[in-house]
């Protein structure tokens, strides 16, 4: 029995293979940089992403980030950055994003805050400092996802 879903989402195979189906199809070789100090909430989103048809790259500060952006500015199509982290915490590091958009650099890259605290003043002050949209914590990988391919969507037409 074959079973058809529209487009975007992946037909979810009948066979007994253990590797689940992306949750929703990506952009040929989108990219995510995820910033996140916390190992097992960095490694379940990363799985979660890959799952999702990304590719990932991880961090576990803003300085790494930073390091990483700057290896792999072609290819990162969005990134996910804690706000807290040690080293660098994420609003050190949309401060130096904005230098360098500033200067011309990394224009168009989705930056979206990841936030443990839904207050509104946290989330206002990461969008004044920079950051493209927030995420609060606990969030949902089916609706991250659509709201990841949605700004890497909107960054490929500006471009």
């Amino acid at each position: 029995m074959t079973q058809t879903i529209p487009p975007p989402r992946p037909v979810t195979p009948t066979s007994t293979s253990t590797s689940p189906a992306p949750i929703l199809a990506t952009p040929a070789a989108a990219t995510v940089l995820v910033i996140e100090d916390n190992i097992i909430n960095q490694t379940v989103l990363s799985r979660q992403l890959r799952q999702a048809g990304f590719s990932v790259l991880t961090a576990d500060n803003g300085q790494q980030g930073l390091t990483s952006l700057d290896e792999h500015r072609e290819t990162v199509s969005i990134v996910l950055c804690d706000l807290e982290m040690p080293v660098m915490d994420g609003m050190t590091f949309i401060k130096h994003i904005v230098r360098l958009r500033e200067m011309g650099q990394l224009q168009g890259l989705p930056i979206l805050a990841v936030t443990g605290n839904a207050r509104l003043e946290q989330v206002q002050a990461a969008k004044d400092a920079g950051f493209d949209d927030v995420v609060c914590k606990p969030y949902s990988i089916k609706k991250l996802v659509p709201m990841m391919r949605d700004w890497i969507a909107e960054a490929s037409m500006d471009a």
